[in-house]
């Protein structure tokens, strides 16, 4: 019950590309999976026999089959094998496969943006219609109605380069668009075409299949939070007491809030204080005032990039002690630093006080506006923004991030959903609650199909423009425009717990016997993980979660399915 990927290290540089652009999504999907390189063996039907899916993925690995492994692929293929090819350069497909698969007709160009067909299987949740490219791709592409295929992709003429189809009892998916679309020259991952990555893998595979991805958990993250003592909100009544937060609560979210620890009055700790012991919201200490209010802000690192004196840093925690014990706080375990920035030397002291997840935007050790601090070498694809890993710098802290940049009219990526959406900074001359509605939505679904998780992201001095009424309609339209879409709602620390656990847990090898299910894990985990199971019922296709208990070194679980 695996998937097996095809491969040539024999051609260097389109095998190097594929191991980034294809085999590190299949890692962060939880696809078990076996590479065949060849360069070393051959396609044997004994082992295509025990596989769900056989995924070609390698810039011209087409020309490395055999006419021999051509009719023994297709000949699976018609028993019930899912066949994925990804790698869109059609010439150099035997004219033998071509043939057998009826898609010898086609015609070559260059794309500028890849299209979403819907209503489709394949694009059902994706976030976007039209995708744009960095740069323009080589692209291979068939008669708008191509007799026993279905349409999935377009390029940007509307030329179907994206098809689909049952070939026996198996089923096939053909990209006509060059394998270059996974690197990060041209799009790369997390940019908008994952979930049709991921759902055009379920969708061909040898049912029931099992992926042990992310599951659909969704948070909020308020940053630079000042409460009654914010120096810029025009609506003191949304900000006072954190009246915003229980708009959050009610609709179902459990935000972490990155407070400005000297901004804050007795009356908005009271709040928070119970909103804490009724796990409603998790707190950290973003910095110790908003920056207008005074030059000398930051607690982990001086905003230039240069580290505390120990001494320096022992005060500012002993500070925050006082302050989270007088409240009878505990911080939140996931640290939300104001830009983000964390010295080397403050690692330690979060460390005494158990705090070792982060969301950062950027490098440990280094300032937001140093340009290096951007460039984070973290899996699954060396995407700050998009990242699920232990930290180099210290392998005991965890970072969770999973923050979409969205474009706007200015034409500038953001993090934060309300900007340009209210009169703060004079992004707008008015409250755009369509906008921010959109672009909120937009936000989570992004997170979710990618199979990281959700999270709205604003700061509070965005949320101080609003009147409650204003924030309330935001939110309440937010989770109505998820109301289609699976969603688990939780904390920050809770997200951040899972994604540590899942690293930690490895697959060593699944069976499928009689209706049983038997999966075999290895590894470290303190929560109740979710496994993905798919199942083919008629035409449709059922998913469903597996339940894996914690447990440490090695278990042996079966289901019935």
């Amino acid at each position: 019950m695996k998937t097996l990927v095809i491969l040539n290290s024999a051609d260097s540089i389109p095998y190097r590309r594929a191991t980034r652009g294809v085999l590190s999504i299949l890692e962060h999907l939880g696809i078990f999976f076996e590479v065949v390189d060849l360069a070393w063996s051959r396609l044997a039907e004994q082992e295509l026999r025990s596989a769900h899916l056989i995924l070609l993925g390698q810039e011209g690995i087409a020309r490395s089959l055999s006419e021999e492994e051509v009719h023994l692929l297709i000949r699976q293929v018609s028993q019930g094998l899912g066949l994925l090819l990804l790698d869109g350069f059609l010439p150099g497909y035997s004219s033998t496969l071509l043939r057998m698969l009826g898609v010898e007709n086609f015609h070559s160009g260059k794309t500028e943006a890849i299209r979403l067909v819907k209503p489709d299987w394949i694009t059902e949740t994706s976030s976007l219609k039209e995708v744009p490219l960095k740069r323009p791709l080589s692209c291979y592409f068939w008669a708008p109605s191509l007799e026993g295929w279905t349409c999935f992709l377009k390029d940007d003429q509307g030329n179907p380069v994206g098809l689909r189809q049952t070939l026996g009892r198996g089923r096939v998916v053909i990209f006509g668009v060059s394998a270059g679309l996974w690197q990060e020259e041209y799009l790369g991952h997390a940019a908008g075409l994952d979930g049709v990555f991921w759902r055009s893998l379920i969708w061909c595979t040898r049912k029931p299949f099992l992926a042990r991805a992310m599951p659909p958990l969704l948070t909020a993250r308020i940053d630079d939070v000042s409460g009654s003592g914010s120096p810029v909100a025009t609506c003191k009544e949304t900000v006072s007491k954190l009246k915003y937060l229980e708009v959050l609560n009610r609709y179902g979210f459990i935000p972490n809030l990155g407070i400005f620890v000297d901004d804050l009055g007795p009356e908005d700790m009271k709040t928070a204080k119970t909103a804490f012991h009724e796990s409603r919201a998790e707190f950290s200490a973003h910095a110790f005032r908003d920056p207008s209010n005074i030059n000398e802000f930051p607690i982990y690192l001086k905003h230039t990039g240069e580290e505390f004196p120990q001494e320096t840093l022992k005060e500012h925690f002993e500070k925050l002690d006082r302050f989270f014990s007088y409240w009878s706080l505990k911080p939140a375990q996931t640290v939300n630093a104001h830009f983000g920035e964390i010295g080397l030397a403050s690692l330690p002291f979060l460390k005494q006080r158990g705090q070792h997840y982060l969301m950062n935007v950027c490098r440990v050790g280094k300032s937001f506006a140093d340009p290096t601090s951007h460039s984070w070498e973290l899996k699954p694809y060396q995407k700050l923004n998009f990242s699920l890993d232990f930290i180099p710098e210290d392998p005991e802290f965890f970072q969770a991030l999973a923050l979409p940049g969205l474009d706007f009219s200015a034409g500038k990526p953001d993090f934060d959903f309300l900007y340009g959406c209210t009169p703060f900074w004079q992004e707008n001359s008015q409250v755009d609650i369509q906008g921010a509605v959109r672009r909120g939505s937009l936000q989570i679904r992004q997170g979710l199909e990618n199979l990281f998780f959700g999270c709205l992201m604003t700061h509070e001095q965005r949320i101080g423009y609003l009147t409650l009424q204003q924030w309330e309609e935001i939110i309440k339209s937010i989770v109505q425009e998820l109301r289609s879409l699976p969603h688990i709602f939780k904390s920050y620390d809770a997200i951040s717990a899972y994604a540590e656990s899942r690293a930690r847990t490895n697959l060593l090898g699944v069976e499928h016997n009689q209706g049983e299910l038997t999966l075999s894990l290895k590894g470290s985990s303190v929560v109740t993980q979710l496994v993905y199971l798919f199942l083919d019922e008629g035409s449709k296709i059922r998913q469903q979660f597996l339940e894996i208990p914690p447990f440490s070194g090695s278990v042996v679980l079966t289901f019935r399915v």
